[in-house]
C-alpha cells in the first residue's frame, strides 16, 4: 500500500520552486523502489516520468516545471523487492 502524504491537493506552487513529494509504502513484502510520474491534464494521462526506480526513502525533492498548467497530478507505483 502506497499513500502519498504530500502533495495532498489544492497546493499552489510557483514554477522553479522545490517541494518534497512524500509517501509511505508498506506491503506484505518489502517495497524497495517507487516510480513517480506527472500529469498536466488533471490526471487523464501521465506522460512525464519524474523519477523511476528510486529508493523507497519516503521523499523526493521535485522542482516545479514550467510553463505548466492549472491542475497537475502525481501518481506513484511501488515495486516489491525482487520485481
Amino acid at each position: 500500500v502506497v499513500t502519498v502524504t504530500s502533495p495532498v491537493g489544492g497546493e499552489s506552487w510557483s514554477i522553479g520552486s522545490v517541494h518534497n513529494i512524500t509517501w509511505t509504502a508498506t506491503d506484505n513484502v518489502t517495497v524497495s523502489t517507487v516510480d513517480l510520474a506527472l500529469s498536466t491534464d488533471g490526471g487523464a494521462t501521465f506522460p512525464t516520468a519524474l523519477a523511476t526506480g528510486i529508493a523507497n526513502s519516503g521523499s523526493f525533492a521535485w522542482t516545479v516545471p514550467g510553463p505548466c498548467c492549472r491542475r497537475m497530478a502525481i501518481p506513484w507505483s511501488a515495486k516489491p523487492d525482487g520485481s
